[in-house]
């Protein structure tokens, strides 16, 4: 029984590790929803022991639990694990992990809100960490310390905890430690205003985040980054990188974070739908995670955004709300600025004692917290709201009270732009009464003109310096004519420049060099954003946004046809509802052009009505714009976009940009309707809009003009599957058409060139219109007088690419045409192949256009023709070798396999011939041996002759040559002992025939004087068995190998997917590289239950040749070789872990590169990784690997599509 009870335990300690091993697998791979699954197992069959658990495990289990539960936003559940685990280290009096639990329980309470009781913890954590000598538990407790600090508002304080942790770090040289303070102190100094101190610090943090490859500290970093630079497009960069690592890493808390700041961005920017869209999202994480501080701060960022966008009882509801949970988590800061919040809000509303009263509770407590530069701010609205109730002194003292304060401040405010307070304080000196009225006790007389000129220029220059910096046009248009008081002032200091006579200029007049790969992303990713949006009713508003953020247009409207070509304007920005009709009636001659030539018009110094009689031109005069909505060549509606020319004119770029809109908007529209009426079609459209996006992603990295052609013609032939695929650019000076990609008939063709006027291209050039024939295409070639080819198309589908062209007729120039042909079917293009193909044809157009300006801006630096023909030639020879050195990739990886599966079936095929041949001269031997041996046998020594050969032919002994020797001498001296003349001979013989010991029984025969010929009589009778079971054995392997072979092929090329089970797959090939695994390395497979999936078995069976492939050669054929297979959610994920050295941090990013190796030339082309990534890839799936000394992981992840 103790045997047994041993053997339990010890069955369920490995499956407690099991358990673990999982669960930490999940959780460095970000699915913490099943970490806590497997934790909780984990901890369930700990607790479930007999004997008392294992403490310190249990606590080990718990921390990891805690951190999965953290990054999952269940602070309850983190609460409810710390509080084990410090009841647990109080068991083991265990007196560091109590401080640890301490800091990590004062992290916690400062993010509930419980900021008091945070630094309390924190406190007695340093207390406890100084008293046992521990300086490195001493430094994070200080760090803890720091944060709850920080939290209170006493940043003085916070400052000094960090720098002592900080110096602490270095002393320990621990770089982690050191990274999270240099980010705290930077943290510490963007918040109180000091930029300056802030950026060393936050650049040193940064450096050491990627040296140590930690990438929520870089991430952390690139949000602080964001908060130093004035350059409100730089800072949108900064947090949008930010918040597509804290997306990956699936930290939620650092998202809502990033939400926030995005938010604060465009709320800066005027752009508060923008703002409010982020501020949502970052208040509901806040509120899932119960982060009672983050939420507060969150309130007033989503508060303002509503008050900006004039939903003034939606902001009073957020600044409420917010304003008492400020009081409750004593957050004094963000009471003051909930107060500020809700004095403008009533200001709005026109209650003006109410307004001055919040106001001057903002105001008081930003002076008791000192933070002057918002005390400022807060002071300028109080005037405003005193000028409102006609009392102008206390006006004045409360708007000249915020200039003193704020130019005491550098004219900085962190929350807060200076040209508000600036404009405040010119409108009150603007309002003053006469001096002698009784409003007017300041002593001051009127206001001079030069002194107002002053305050207003000294307005606008900090306006200006706002937009100065930056680098984004469209951003700095809306920043001066979307923001309030940015518009009032500019309107303000034009008419007043104009009465002084002083010239005028356009404020962004001045174009920046945008980067055109930059602008391709930011619009493929609106283009993405628009096919995910389905809703008809949300999809103009969006289209509004864009349209706006993109142009910084201070006007717009977007205008869509109905059924009977009515004009029906749906949505508009910047525009009063009083307005809107006369807007109409301005925009009409623009949009009327618009529809008459389906291209996009542009217009300058157009004359505006909606102005005041004595407005200067600058303030009447627009810049328009006017851009078609096409679909099919047909018209679906259009945009309207102008500004006043005292913010600057749109120029042929804006044009466009703001047409890849229009035809990406066309496009989403037109889903969207179909959507709504044909919702059977949902998931064939989005196969469309998947197709086009993918596509599209592809041709923003490219700027070279045959790879992008190659790349369309690659896709054209993946997507529709067809037999003849084409992609001809239009040489109209030498009436060609050039095929530069040519697939006909299931094979490549290059250099095919036709006169223009042959073929169905020419027509579909001629005619600048798509062409779908399903039927009789014979008879159409016919009709337009073609030659038909060798293997005509049943079914015909081509369109024109075009481009924008202002210097055409039609504002559009064909420059080519795509087609895609089936020679085979009839009926097989319908009118959804026709929309894919065009859209795809439009985005090809514009992707050819930038390349071709790409290639001529390289060429006109400094890029010599000679240069350029030499790289030309290199790029076609490589693209020429290309697929040679894909399929020398493969022949490499077949080679490699066939030379183990010849060992594989050779091996069995050699012991069988041995065996036969042994059989052979055995069973010769036994008979003649056996006549004789009857003879010379006595009855008792026939008894024990046969009793021997039965112990033989029931031997299932199976020893290492080792062993057997040991075996052998053992025999030996046994029968040495009891004086047998041929004990050599017996024990031998006996060896041989798997007799090893209980042998005294035979004595008698061994003592006989015919013992040579009766044991080797034996051993010919028993070795005929020995050798057929051996036959058996190697019939066995050879057919495993060869049903594994089969298994690997059985599939050949076919494109169609099946179900299949992958692990059947990954048993084919570990069955093919068993010759090389048994020579030294370990197998370890874990089968988790999964589900079948829908896949290309065969392309499958190559990931896992290539993965143990590499795994063996990197372990130098010894080691460990890991195969885990489980099921995540709707993934099956399969993890291959080999125990080399691992791979090099410096070239990890390239190796699913194509062409990269780290081999020696001539052994390896640098394929395999790019084959298996394009395989994963092409299955929907990804591919990721985890690299360190000792343990490499690659892991597969696969859709369960049944």
């Amino acid at each position: 029984m103790p045997d047994q009870h041993r053997a339990e335990h010890q069955l369920a300690a490995e499956l407690l590790l099991d358990l673990q091993r999982v669960a930490d697998q999940a959780r460095l791979a970000f699915e913490y929803g099943q970490a806590v699954v497997h934790y909780s197992q984990a901890l369930s069959m700990l607790r479930a022991e007999p004997a008392a658990p294992d403490v310190v495990t249990e606590y080990d289990l718990l921390a990891r639990r805690a951190e999965c539960y953290d990054h999952l936003g269940d602070l309850s559940a983190v609460e409810a694990d710390l509080e084990t685990m410090d009841h647990l280290a109080k068991v083991m009096n265990d007196l560091p992990r109590q401080i640890e639990v301490i800091n990590r329980q004062a992290d916690l309470l400062n993010r509930l809100g419980q900021t008091a009781e945070g630094q309390r913890a924190a406190e007695s954590a340093v207390t406890l960490a100084r008293q046992m000598g521990d300086r490195n538990l001493e430094a994070d407790s200080l760090t803890a310390l720091g944060r709850a600090c920080e939290q209170l508002s006493d940043y003085a304080q916070a400052h000094r905890c960090y720098e002592q942790a900080l110096n602490l770090y270095r002393q320990l040289g621990n770089q982690a430690g050191e990274a999270h303070n240099l980010w705290d102190l930077g943290v510490i100094a963007t918040v109180t205003n000091k930029k300056d101190q802030a950026g060393p610090y936050l650049k040193a943090a940064l450096n050491l985040y990627r040296d140590l490859g930690d990438r929520t500290g870089e991430a952390n970093v690139l949000n602080m980054l964001g908060q130093t630079t004035s350059d409100y497009a730089q800072q949108r960069a900064y947090y949008e990188q930010a918040l597509t690592i804290f997306q990956d890493l699936g930290q939620r808390e650092r998202q809502a974070s990033l939400y926030n700041n995005l938010g604060l961005v465009y709320w800066r920017l005027g752009l508060y739908s923008q703002a409010c869209g982020y501020g949502e999202q970052a208040v509901k994480i806040a509120r899932h995670m119960q982060m009672s501080f983050a939420l507060s701060m969150y309130l007033d960022s989503l508060g303002r955004a509503f008050l900006g966008l004039g939903a003034v009882d939606r902001a009073q509801q957020v600044f409420e709300e917010g304003r008492t949970l400020a009081h409750d988590i004593e957050d004094r800061a963000g009471e003051a600025y909930y107060w500020l919040g809700l004095g403008r809000v009533a200001l709005a509303r026109q209650q003006l004692d109410e307004a001055r009263a919040i106001l001057q509770q903002a105001v008081d407590l930003f002076a008791e917290l000192d933070i002057p530069a918002d005390q400022a701010a807060a002071l300028a609205w109080l005037g405003a709201a005193y000028l409102a109730l006609g009392d102008w002194p206390a006006a004045h003292r409360s708007t000249l009270e915020a200039i003193e304060l704020l130019k005491v401040a550098g004219d900085a405010s962190p929350e807060f732009p200076p040209q508000d307070i600036w404009w405040l304080y010119y409108r009150v000196l603007r309002a003053a009464p006469p001096p002698a009225s009784s409003q007017n006790d300041t002593g001051l007389g009127l206001i001079p003109d030069d002194r107002l000129w002053t305050d207003l220029d000294q307005a606008r220059q900090i306006m200006l310096a706002g937009i100065a910096t930056i680098s984004d046009e469209g951003l700095r248009r809306n920043y001066l004519n979307k923001v309030q008081i940015n518009h009032d002032l500019v309107i303000e200091w034009t008419q007043q420049a104009t009465r002084r006579g002083l010239p005028l200029t356009a404020l962004t007049e001045v174009a920046r060099a945008g980067d055109i790969q930059d602008q391709l992303k930011r619009m493929l990713d609106i283009g993405m954003r628009m096919s995910i949006s389905r809703d008809v009713d949300t999809l103009p508003n969006f289209i509004m946004d864009e349209l706006v953020e993109l142009s910084g247009a201070e006007r717009a409207f977007l205008v869509l046809l109905d059924e009977a070509s009515q004009r029906k304007f749906v949505v508009s920005s910047g525009i009063a509802a009083e307005e809107i009709e006369a807007v109409k009636v301005e925009a009409n001659p623009v949009l009327d052009k618009v529809a008459d030539s389906l291209q996009a018009v542009l217009l300058q110094d157009v004359g505006n009505y909606v102005v005041r009689e004595d407005d200067p031109p600058e303030l009447e005069l627009r810049t328009v714009l006017g851009i078609p909505l096409l679909s099919s060549s047909k018209l679906m509606g259009m945009i309207y976009a102008d500004m006043r020319i005292i913010n600057g004119h749109f120029v042929q770029a804006d044009v466009d940009l703001l047409t890849v809109l229009a035809n990406q908007a066309a496009v989403a529209l037109e889903n969207a309707a179909w959507g709504r009426t044909l919702e059977q079609r949902v998931e064939e459209r989005t196969a469309e809009l998947t197709t086009i996006n993918s596509i599209s992603q592809a041709l923003v990295s490219e700027l070279d003009l045959e790879a992008v052609i190659e790349l369309v013609g690659e896709k054209l032939r993946e997507i529709f599957a067809v037999e003849t695929v084409y992609l001809g650019l239009y040489d109209p000076v030498n009436e060609k058409i050039h095929f530069a990609y040519n697939y006909y008939h299931g094979q490549r063709y290059h250099d095919m060139t036709i006169n223009y006027g042959e073929g169905l291209a020419s027509k579909v050039i001629e005619t600048r219109r798509p062409m779908l024939i399903n039927k009789n295409v014979i008879q159409h070639y016919i009709e337009f007088n073609v030659e038909a080819n060798d293997f005509p198309a049943k079914s015909y589908l081509s369109v024109p690419i075009t481009v924008s062209d202002s210097g055409s007729q039609s504002g559009q120039a064909v420059i080519g045409v795509i087609s895609v042909q089936s020679i085979k079917q009839e009926g097989r293009f319908d009118e959804a192949d026709l929309r894919l193909l065009t859209t795809i044809a439009a985005n090809v157009g514009v992707a050819i256009q930038k390349a071709r300006l790409f290639e001529e801006t390289q060429q006109a630096k400094n890029v010599a023709e000679a240069t350029a023909e030499e790289l030309a030639e290199t790029l076609d020879h490589l693209r020429a070798t290309q697929g040679q050195l894909i399929q020398s990739e493969k022949m490499a990886a077949l080679g490699q396999l066939i030379a183990g599966i010849a060992h594989e079936v050779n091996t069995p095929l050699g012991a069988i011939r041995a065996s036969i041949g042994n059989i052979s001269h055995a069973l010769n031997d036994s008979i003649r041996q056996l006549p004789e041996l009857f003879k010379r046998l006595s009855p008792e020594q026939e008894k024990d002759f046969f009793a021997l050969l039965d112990k033989a032919l029931t031997s299932e002994v199976t020893l290492s040559s080792r062993e057997e020797r040991k075996a052998k001498r053992a025999l030996r001296s046994h029968l040495e002992d009891l004086d047998l003349a041929e004990a050599d001979l017996i024990a031998d013989t006996l060896a041989d025939m798997g007799v090893y010991d209980d042998v005294d029984a035979f004595i008698p025969l061994f003592q006989s004087g015919d013992i040579s010929f009766i044991l080797q009589a034996a051993y010919n009778l028993s070795s005929q068995q020995k050798n057929s079971q051996n036959i058996t054995t190697a019939v066995e392997r050879a057919s495993k190998v060869v049903f594994a072979l089969k298994s690997y092929a059985r599939y050949g090329q076919s494109e169609t997917m099946i179900e299949a089970d992958v692990t059947e797959g990954i048993d084919v090939v570990l069955t093919i590289y068993h010759n090389q695994l048994k020579r030294g390395i370990d197998v370890t497979k874990n089968y988790g239950p999964v589900s079948k999936i829908l896949c290309l078995p065969d392309e499958l069976n190559q990931v896992w040749t290539n993965l143990i492939h590499n795994a063996i050669q990197a372990m130098d054929n010894q080691g460990e070789l890991e195969i885990n297979v489980f099921q995540d959610n709707s993934h099956v994920v399969v993890q291959i872990t080999d125990s080399g050295p691992g791979i090099p941090d410096e070239i990890k990013p390239r190796i699913f590169e194509p062409f990269f190796t780290t081999k020696p030339a001539g052994e390896g082309s640098g394929l395999g990784l790019d084959i298996v990534r394009k395989i994963v890839e092409k299955h929907e799936g990804k591919i990721e690997v985890d690299s360190r000394p000792g343990r490499t992981t690659f892991s597969v992840l696969l859709p369960v599509r049944i």
